[in-house]
């Protein structure tokens, strides 16, 4: 039986600047920030060491700039050394961010790192007990905005015993994302490899399950509050020539979190601070072994709509709270505050005012007072619902209280769409 282990991780991003965290946030937070790269990339090659994989994967954009940092070229260097003392290999391509044409230093790089060209896709073999048991195809950047098709040459020899292609791409042009080497999910797979290591976009998804499994393993850190969750790499079982087993790893050293918190029906400042509290209390059990920085979104109808603005005083409510949070080695910091509620009026202010809401709602009341009129709506508005030949199997036929309740719930949504 064949057996090997390897780890697929993409995006990097060692020195990310962290910029446009606030001027709130203490040293502590924004030192912690700035060395959470290099933090996620130390739990990388601890977790390399503790789970004896045989080698590495980098899928692109291991720094964050063209031009790298020293520290951040160092420090690579230093993580590949620790994986060469334990026998690790390592395979590496350049992304957009790092590509072959940027500034380095001349390190000198341990026998276990392969790069792989940025002019053409290379086949390195990887052998284990004296036999090849993979082969990795890879190719990196020559320039930041590389837009070529390299999937095209992306090639499997016959005689490769488990094909592995890192590829730094932007699967069927995702808008959100810049369009470099860009691919299809069906270029992939229709190439006859067994596993896709992709870099480039920094949420992990698996692609496709099986044959070939297609992954992205997402960047190990978050960098911003668009990138919330865990943050990570992939554990890649493999037996006999087909992947075994695929476990997702945290390596985050902080996370970033948007949590909506909902204050319909609140009537005072205190019970929108207690609420806020409740929810870092959730954050930091759920951050345990790591730091944390939330933003929040406060949603709802509320009365207390207008003292809610501007946002900044909501922070100031929150900030002797904060305080405490940062006492922590592992602190939680809240970066910003959202308000996106809506203020509480009646239906009796409302149907005073001359407005298409107070018209709106004048005719869902008289609706509800008229016998006639609810049969009407019963059995002509709702009947292309509850007429229909498969609809009548599963639905019974509405009472008018039932129907009443239906125009309250429109009622409802009419407020908090249409008032301000």
């Amino acid at each position: 039986m064949t057996h090997f282990r390897f780890i697929h991780a993409a995006d990097l991003h060692l020195d990310s600047p962290f910029r446009g965290i606030g001027s709130r946030a203490p040293e502590s937070v924004f030192r912690r920030l700035r060395d959470s790269t290099f933090a996620a990339f130390d739990r990388l090659i601890r977790l390399c060491i503790d789970e004896k994989v045989d080698f590495l994967c980098i899928a692109g954009d291991v720094f964050d700039l063209a031009d790298r940092s020293l520290r951040a070229q160092t420090h690579f260097q230093k993580g590949m050394r620790e994986l060469a003392e334990h026998g690790i290999r390592a395979y590496v391509i350049h992304g957009n961010h790092d590509p072959a044409d940027g500034g380095k230093a001349p390190l000198k790089w341990p026998d276990n790192v392969h790069f792989f060209s940025e002019r053409e896709v290379e086949a390195v073999p990887f052998v284990k007990h004296g036999k090849e048991v993979a082969r990795l195809y890879g190719r990196s950047y020559p320039t930041a905005k590389f837009t070529k098709r390299i999937v095209d040459d992306y090639r499997r020899d016959p005689d490769a015993p488990f094909a592995i292609g890192l590829l730094h791409t932007n699967i069927d042009g995702d808008p959100a994302h810049d369009n470099y080497a860009p691919c299809s999910k069906v270029d992939l797979l229709e190439k006859g490899f067994d596993y896709w290591a992709l870099g480039h976009i920094h949420q992990s998804a698996i692609v496709h399950e099986r044959e070939p499994v297609i992954v992205y393993a997402g960047n190990t850190q978050g960098r911003s509050v668009k990138e919330t969750g865990p943050k990570g790499c992939y554990v890649v079982d493999v037996r006999d020539s087909r992947v075994d087993k695929l476990t997702f790893r945290e390596t985050d050293d902080v996370r970033w979190h948007v949590v909506e918190v909902d204050v319909t029906g609140v009537e005072e400042m205190q019970h929108v601070l207690d609420r806020l509290l409740l929810s870092l209390e959730r954050v930091a059990e759920e951050s345990r072994d790591r730091c944390a920085v939330v933003r929040f979104h406060l949603t709802g109808l509320t009365k207390v709509h207008r003292q809610l603005k501007p946002a900044e005083q909501v922070l100031d409510m929150l900030e002797p709270y904060i305080e405490e949070f940062l006492q922590a080695e592992r602190w939680l910091f809240v970066e910003s505050v959202r308000v996106m509620t809506k203020p509480f009026i009646s239906r009796e202010t409302l149907l005073m005012e001359r407005s298409f809401l107070s018209d709106y709602l004048q005719i869902a009341e008289d609706m509800k007072n008229s016998r006639e009129q609810l049969t009407a709506v019963r059995d002509h508005v709702l009947n292309a619902v509850y007429g229909h030949r498969e609809g009548r199997k599963h639905l019974g036929q509405l009472t008018e209280d039932e129907v009443r309740d239906l125009l309250d719930e429109a009622e409802d949504l009419a407020i908090r769409l249409f008032s301000r």
